[in-house]
């Protein structure tokens, strides 16, 4: 059986090789596989879907977070500010600034007040500038803070990982039998050294006993064109809502509100509840959604103007905590990963070394 003692040293001497198999192609997966590669290991990329980023990772609002959404959960702030420096210096060219961009704090319906929303963000050390909220449209009585976060350039990190990880994938493949054995794992017949979870509980087999605190969104958001080319208004904290840029030109509209569709218990039935979605219920949200925002910036429908929609799945920690970080949970050889934003990848890759490490039983661990 060719477990890990019949296989050589890497070139780089890292230690012996395993054969790893990651399920989900998908920022997290693509990531991680290109990491264990590059420590020298047999990484083999399962993706259910024809593509890479074909799930949620390609259908998202594509900000690089600082740590501005999350005022009530010091450990999101301090992983997403970490996470974006890293990012910024291992993928620069994967993202790019946004020209404007206001977080902004509603006056009477934000769960913190502006001047406590101001001092946790300077405690943070999170770098803005206030500006005259006015200048924007808003409330004269609402607070707001022009910050530094980028777009996420999704298609060229789909082109990045695509090529860097071209032997690795194997597209249009879905895991459809796994098995755990004295010397491995067996995924769709073959045999592994361990097996990375990437898929937020949609691999049904990869959720079971493992994630069993997690539900699942159906999502929509909306697609709108406007002249404003590089403008972004999130408003905080509570259930508001957040106009980014997209591309193309292009703007998503999201809202804590009305983007979730429901609450499910499955990957599967999140996306049988978008697939009884209709062209009446769709603009029933559309206006939802548009008469929320009208509510708190007027002249929003004066400068865009809806074009388009698109639905993703969303998984999400049962928790009690405003709080969204990584979770990297390990049963015999199988490793699964659970986070919630894009810059956590880092967090993410470290840990499942450590797992690694300890399903092999071998020193795979090689510092960053």
């Amino acid at each position: 059986m060719p477990g890990l003692d019949a296989l050589a040293a890497p070139a780089g001497g890292h230690g012996p090789v395993a054969k790893v198999a990651v399920v989900g192609a998908g920022w997290y997966g693509c990531h991680i596989s290109e990491e264990l590669q590059a420590d020298g290991h047999d990484v083999h990329l399962f993706e259910a879907l024809p593509e890479i980023f074909g799930g949620a990772s390609g259908h998202t609002q594509n900000r690089l977070h600082l740590g501005f959404h999350y005022a009530r959960s010091a450990v999101t702030r301090r992983q997403a500010s970490q996470g974006y420096r890293r990012f910024k210096q291992v993928y620069p060219a994967l993202s790019r600034p946004v020209t404007d961009n206001v977080y902004a704090v509603p006056r009477d319906d934000s769960l913190l007040d502006g001047e406590t929303y101001q001092q946790v963000m300077q405690a943070s050390r999170l770098p803005f500038e206030k500006v005259d909220s006015t200048a924007y449209g808003l409330e004269p009585s609402t607070t707001a803070f022009r910050v530094p976060e980028e777009l996420l350039l999704t298609d060229r990190a789909k082109a990045h990982f695509g090529e860097s990880l071209r032997p690795q994938l194997r597209l249009d493949t879905p895991v459809e039998s796994f098995e755990e054995t004295d010397g491995g794992v067996l995924v769709n017949g073959e045999l592994f050294d361990a097996l990375i979870d990437c898929t937020w509980g949609a691999w049904a087999a990869g959720g079971k006993g493992v994630w069993s605190d997690l539900y699942f969104e159906p999502c929509v958001t909306l697609v709108y064109e406007s002249e404003r080319r590089d403008f972004g208004l999130t408003l905080v904290d509570g259930p508001f809502f957040s106009v980014y840029p997209f591309r193309n030109g292009l703007h998503t509209l999201t809202s804590v509100t009305h983007t979730p569709l429901a609450r499910c218990r499955s990957h599967e039935e999140a996306r049988q509840c978008i697939a009884r979605q209709s062209a009446d219920t769709l603009d029933r949200t559309r206006r939802a959604m548009e008469t929320e925002v009208v509510r708190y910036w007027t002249p929003f429908r004066e400068s865009f103007r809806h074009v388009n929609a698109f639905f993703s799945v969303k998984a999400k920690m049962r928790s009690e905590s405003d709080a969204r970080v990584v979770s990297v949970r390990r049963s015999g050889r199988r490793i699964s990963v659970f986070a919630g934003k894009v810059n956590t990848i880092f967090l993410a890759a470290e840990a499942v070394r450590r797992e690694l490490h300890a399903v092999v039983g071998k020193d795979l661990w090689v510092s960053l």
